[in-house]
């Protein structure tokens, strides 16, 4: 059955070391995964779940705990979730023997047009582990380019440095900000920008947009302040529901059970 929902995005903690809070293939990651893709993508953990809140983060308008959610897809810019790594398998088959390549997989949403090549078969991205390790691999080659870690998110979510991609950092480092700290690591690690680092500099780098003095407008529904209390939703555009977001944003979703 298919069902199209409006949700609100909210972030709430998942502790490594509590695994009933994790979302069900979420958990296969461990702290060992975590410092290698650290030391890959050249940036902290709590970064890197920030990322995945960003990319795959649901809580199917409540009906389990807010978390990244490893059987999703975004198949020709329409973002699904999936109730089973199965269901999500037969779904990216049925795509990719379609010649389809504009597929976006797993909790980190690897891009299959642009980083497929990462990995020998597409279904390997449904794997929490090796889905991590590609988008540090990712991030990596965003440093190539960038120099900076707004840049490096930037690139990882446009490809390059503008508007929309410093909008989407802006949003990773708040996150990362509020919800990483169970995922910090207890000791630095040389080569790596950590979150707290950045967290008292600006969001948005208008410099590294262009050279015309051109002023930053990021759409409200990218950035929203979270001071305006509680807000009005609506499930199916019919029965009214209230929430109370971290940062507002409504995404409007296809759940596939």
């Amino acid at each position: 059955m298919t069902r199209i929902i409006t949700i609100v995005v909210t972030a709430l903690t998942l502790c490594l070391s509590v695994p009933a809070a994790a979302s069900r293939g979420f958990q296969e990651i461990k702290e060992d995964h975590w410092l290698a893709a650290m030391r890959v993508a050249r940036i902290d953990s709590e970064i890197l779940y920030a990322i995945s809140l960003m990319e795959s983060g649901t809580s199917f308008n409540g009906m389990r705990q807010y978390g990244p959610w490893p059987w999703t897809m975004n198949i020709n810019e329409e973002a699904r979730y999936y109730s089973s790594r199965e269901a999500a398998r037969m779904a990216l088959i049925e795509e990719v023997e379609r010649g389809n390549n504009r597929i976006a997989v797993g909790i980190w949403q690897i891009y299959l047009r642009f980083n497929g090549h990462h990995v020998d078969d597409p279904l390997e991205l449904f794997d929490p582990v090796t889905n991590l390790r590609v988008a540090a691999k990712v991030l990596n080659g965003c440093w190539d380019h960038y120099d900076t870690l707004r840049n490096v998110l930037s690139c990882y979510h446009s490809g390059d440095v503008d508007e929309k991609g410093l909008a989407y950092a802006a949003r990773v480092l708040k996150l990362a900000e509020k919800w990483g700290e169970p995922y910090r690591v207890r000791n630095r690690i040389p080569g790596i920008v950590y979150a707290r680092d950045v967290a008292d500099q600006p969001l948005i780098d208008n410099n590294a947009l262009l050279a015309n003095d051109m002023v930053v407008h990021t759409e409200p529904q990218t950035i929203q302040t979270s001071s305006r209390g509680v807000r009005r939703i609506a499930i199916d555009n019919n029965v009214p529901t209230f929430k109370q977001p971290d940062d507002g944003v409504v995404r409007r979703v296809i759940v596939v059970e």
